[in-house]
This record gives structure tokens, C-alpha cells and sequence, in this order.
């Protein structure tokens, strides 16, 4: 009885030292790929070739959502776990790359960013750190792990501000509306009927723009705007929460699994090759994925997760049924 009470432990101990990622892991990340290829290609303007990236993670989202519904799964085993994970860490490393070597990466720059491409080199080496935990198949310190995704947001605030910096005034009317338009609600005016800016758009010709984004991107611009003089610093603290969220919410489907496995979902966000770009011409997507990321995460905060012990014991109890 007692040597059936160690194997039975023994074998729980070793089916909660890792834990293999929800099915539709692999489908999220491969459309995160896919979408960050095509706006590495796009540079914010339509092109087929990005469209077509934009269509093949649609169909990769679309095809996990279906198989949701007939109860099938994309990851099955350990082995074609730990494949994928190495899959994403190459895909990880060549969306660095393409950052890396993009001379357009700051469009509005009056000096070289060299701060940002410093922290684009840190990141890609940080992922290369997580390749022989994944190849020999164990778990690191979570103090290691922990402090290892502190280095990732600093490098990701540095070269956000560094991107910031090396474009003072860019020349978007985006940036120009917002900047406006947290002026304007500082003085607790209405920017929706006081405010309008010159179209910058190439080759346009009409009237002027008024201010069109969400009473939400006001508030969350203001303070950015009132502190930093730059609403766009907003954009980027809206990208370091959104990625602890991502980290947080991967770190929940997968209590004990790798570090790189938690840690994906963000660093494919942070290293999206067209980030630095979005942040200085300042896009209002970063705010939109952070109340995202945050509504799921509160969502997901709120279930309680099982201990480990409990999940051994109802996966005894299947086997003993089976």
C-alpha cells in the first residue's frame, strides 16, 4: 500500500512539473506572427501583400475557433509542445531582425535612434536565453524567470523613449489631434468642436480633420500630455500593461509551464517589428490592446485555479475509472 502511495505521488509530482498550453496556444501565436509580418510590410498604409497576412491569421483564428467547437486540439504532446516553443522563439528572433535592420523604423527622426536599436539587440538576446531551458525540457528559478521579463520591460520603456525622444514633432496629423486635444479638455473645453488639424495623409486634398478618437483616448492621453508634454508616452506605458497582462494571462493557462512558453505572448507583442513606430507616430491601438489585455485578464482573475495536488488527484481518480 505505501509503494503504491509513493508511485502514485511520484507520478503526480512529474505531471505538475510542466504543463502543456491550451489548443489554441499555437494558433494565437502563429496569427500574432503573421499580423506582425504584415505590418512590418505595410508601414501603416494598404498593400496586398500585407492584406494577405492580415487574411491568413484571420483563417488561423478562424480554423482554432472551429475546432473549439468539434472539441479538437493543435498541441497534443510534449514533444510538438516543446517544437512550437522553439518555432516561436526563431519567429521571436526574426521579427527582431527585421526591427533591427528597418532604416524606417522611427519615420519622423531628427537623430539617430540608437538607444531603441540597443534595446531591439538586448531583446533578441534575451530569447536566445530561453532556448536551452526549452531544448533540455526543464523549468527555471522563478526569480530568473521574473527578473529576466523586468530586463524585457525596461528595454521596451528605454527604446519606447528613446523612439519618443529622436522624433519630437512628427509630421501625422495623429499625433497632432491627440496633442490638441488633451490641450483643449486641460482647459475644459470640447475638443470634438474645438479642435482640427491639415489632413497629412499623401495626396490628399480637403477639409480639415476634427477630432475623432474615443472620449477613452482623451483621458488616457491627458496626463501623458500634462507630465511628459507627449501624449504619446501614454501610448507607450499602455504597451508595457498590456504585455504584463499577456504574461499574466499566459502564466494562468500554464501554471507550470516553461518560461518562454509565459513569456511569448508578450515578447511577440514587444518585438512586433513595427512597435517603435506605432509608439512615435502615435497610433491609438497600444491603448485599445491594453484595456484588452486587461479585461481578459480580470476576467480570467477572477476564476479560481486549482492546486496542483487537487488536479493529480482528479487525474488519479480518471485513470483508476479508465
Amino acid at each position: 500500500m505505501s509503494i503504491e502511495r509513493s508511485v502514485r505521488c511520484q507520478d503526480t509530482a512529474m505531471s505538475t512539473t510542466t504543463t502543456r498550453p491550451p489548443s489554441a496556444y499555437a494558433a494565437a501565436l502563429s496569427a500574432s506572427f503573421a499580423i506582425s509580418v504584415g505590418i512590418a510590410i505595410s508601414n501603416g498604409a494598404y498593400s496586398v501583400p500585407a492584406a494577405l497576412c492580415i487574411a491568413l491569421a484571420l483563417v488561423v483564428l478562424g480554423a482554432r475557433w472551429v475546432a473549439r467547437i468539434r472539441g479538437g486540439a493543435l498541441v497534443d504532446a510534449d514533444r510538438d509542445f516543446r517544437a512550437l516553443l522553439l518555432f516561436a522563439a526563431c519567429a521571436a528572433l526574426t521579427m527582431a531582425w527585421v526591427a533591427i535592420n528597418d532604416e524606417r523604423l522611427i519615420l519622423c527622426a531628427t537623430r539617430r535612434w540608437r538607444f531603441a536599436e540597443t534595446s531591439l539587440v538586448t531583446l533578441a538576446t534575451v530569447v536566445t536565453t530561453y532556448i536551452p531551458a526549452i531544448l533540455r525540457g526543464t523549468l527555471e528559478m522563478k526569480w530568473f524567470r521574473d527578473a529576466r521579463f523586468v530586463l524585457v520591460l525596461w528595454c521596451v520603456l528605454l527604446g519606447g523613449v528613446d523612439a519618443i525622444r529622436s522624433s519630437p514633432h512628427p509630421d501625422v496629423d495623429v499625433w497632432v489631434l491627440e496633442q490638441q486635444g488633451a490641450d483643449v479638455l486641460a482647459r475644459a473645453e470640447n475638443p470634438y468642436t474645438r479642435v482640427s488639424v491639415q489632413n497629412t495623409a499623401p495626396g490628399h486634398v480637403g477639409p480639415n480633420v476634427p477630432y475623432v478618437y474615443t472620449p477613452v483616448q482623451l483621458l488616457v492621453t491627458l496626463p501623458a500630455k500634462k507630465i511628459a508634454g507627449d501624449i504619446r508616452y501614454s501610448m507607450l506605458v499602455a504597451v508595457l500593461i498590456a504585455g504584463c497582462a499577456m504574461r499574466f494571462l499566459a502564466r494562468r493557462a500554464m501554471p507550470n509551464g516553461p518560461s518562454f512558453a509565459e513569456d511569448a505572448p508578450a515578447l511577440f507583442y514587444f518585438l512586433t517589428p513595427k512597435l517603435f513606430f506605432v509608439i512615435e507616430q502615435a497610433w491609438t491601438e497600444p491603448v485599445s490592446v491594453m484595456f484588452a489585455a486587461l479585461a481578459i485578464a480580470a476576467h480570467v482573475g477572477k476564476k479560481p485555479q486549482p492546486h496542483p495536488l487537487h488536479r493529480g488527484r482528479r487525474r488519479d481518480r480518471r485513470r483508476q475509472q479508465a
